[in-house]
């Protein structure tokens, strides 16, 4: 009960190895140390929340995986296809049996206790699930909760969760619709990494960081509308987005960082709100040239002042100004009836021409005066 570590390859090819008995005192399991042993059962006297935290910070790990794990701690209950902790009288759904397949709905309650958490990796490889309806009583959302669930084509992150954890929902092959709400504010490292289906994505306007490799590998994104209170764009944020064609950054972006654009090969334009002095200062690029750090760029037309003078000339009289801005709210009021309207009034692009379109309009105004 004293081994806290298990090194690197300590039991690699122990091809008769058929199982093992873990302490709950491991804090750490190295590259490759169960590798090429199969139909692996463990015995691990900790819980499944402990044991899924040593396996995150385990790479090379691949083996247990498929290893049939058998935890003994007394706080964990199983009920139906899930298995929850309770703490401070709330659920947190821990695992999910690996047979789940289909549509599932997460309940909102589980014995009595509300649901309010998605733990580390607990519907990781998940593979048969196709859809998933997390309840409006979850608040948070752990690494790698969903990370490679192949099957699954939809989802909606519930309006009370404020941030998505490091590779919640990477290598979803298959999702192409996700709807995230308005009260996120942080999309983590690798969120969404290799969601080769996604198509396109709405980030909504609370959102103030967008993590390294959130959007890696997302080969389908073809769309994307980041918001004007996205604050910081990370490392590779957008890397390997080849169907990415455009994109619209606001000048209230004053970071982005190292290759987050890499190997966008179909990106011909970036329209950004601020100047090219502005610019220049968040990408790195100084007189025309491009430093290593975002050096893809140097193929890319940049527009300047993106949205701030004819592009929103709403009531078409050749100008942008005040009265464009009485006209959306005339339309909105109005509900659109008896009013026309450019298709451009959709200004933060999300499908819908309401209150947050006018917020957006009068920044780009006070720009132009």
């Amino acid at each position: 009960d004293g081994v806290t570590t298990i090194g690197n390859s300590a039991f690699a090819f122990c091809e008769s190895l058929a199982s093992i008995t873990l302490p709950d005192r491991i804090i750490s399991i190295g590259d490759n140390a169960f590798n090429n042993i199969s139909n692996l059962k463990v015995y691990y006297k900790g819980s499944k929340a402990e044991w899924k935290n040593i396996f995150m910070h385990s790479s090379n790990n691949r083996w247990l995986i498929n290893a049939e794990v058998l935890t003994t701690a007394a706080n964990e209950v199983i009920s139906d296809i899930y298995t929850y902790t309770v703490d401070d009288g709330v659920a947190t759904i821990i695992d999910c049996k690996s047979e789940a397949s289909g549509d599932i709905v997460i309940p909102g309650k589980i014995d009595d206790y509300a649901v309010t958490g998605i733990g580390i990796r607990a519907f990781e490889y998940c593979s048969s699930l196709t859809s998933i309806t997390i309840p409006d009583s979850v608040t948070s959302v752990g690494a790698l909760a969903f990370v490679g669930c192949n099957g699954l084509t939809d989802t909606t992150i519930p309006n009370g969760v404020t941030s998505i954890s490091d590779s919640a929902f990477s290598d979803c092959g298959s999702l192409a619709n996700i709807y995230i709400p308005d009260g996120l504010t942080s999309i983590n490292d690798f969120a969404f990494s290799r969601c080769s289906s996604l198509t396109s994505i709405i980030i909504p306007d609370s959102v103030t960081n967008i993590g390294g490799s959130a959007f890696y590998g997302c080969e389908s994104l073809t769309s994307i509308i980041i918001p004007d209170s996205v604050k910081s764009i990370g490392d590779f944020a957008f890397g390997g987005c080849v169907s990415l064609t455009n994109i619209n950054i606001p000048d209230d972006v004053n970071s982005i960082g190292i290759s987050a654009f890499d190997d966008c090969i179909g990106l011909t334009d970036v329209y950004y709100g601020g100047n090219e002095t502005d610019w220049k200062n968040i990408v790195g690029e100084e007189d025309n040239i491009f430093s290593d750090a975002n050096a893809e760029l140097v193929y890319v037309t940049i527009h300047y002042n993106y949205g701030a003078v004819v592009d929103y000339d709403l009531n078409g009289d050749g100008v942008f100004n005040t009265k464009d801005l009485v006209r959306l709210m005339k339309y909105i009021a109005a509900d659109g009836d008896g009013i026309e309207m450019s298709e451009s009034a959709d200004i933060n692009g999300d499908g819908i021409v309401n209150s947050k379109d006018v917020v957006r309009l009068m920044k780009f105004l006070a720009k132009t005066e």
